[in-house]
């Protein structure tokens, strides 16, 4: 299973799941095992607080013409990419 990235709704926090259906039950409530980026240290957090990171796949951007980056804008930027 491809590994999915998280966002802590709480922090901020991105955290990193290697397998979604790895699911831990404690008093009822769900914890999804997760590391940070970069680290190895795995550890358990509430399935509730974490948000999904919306990524756009590499071999989409691949794929896109120059014309079609020139028009991509940087988030919270007026200017376009550079050429």
């Amino acid at each position: 299973m491809k590994a999915m990235t998280f966002v802590n709704e709480r922090n901020g926090e991105q955290v990193v799941c290697n397998d979604t259906r790895i699911i831990e039950t404690i008093d009822g409530v769900e914890y999804l095992v997760v590391h940070r980026p970069g680290t190895d240290r795995q550890f358990l957090m509430r399935k509730d607080a974490l948000k999904k990171v919306n990524v756009v796949p590499s071999v989409v951007v691949a794929q896109l013409s120059v014309k079609q980056l020139e028009r991509v804008r940087f988030p919270g930027s007026t200017q376009n990419l550079p050429t």
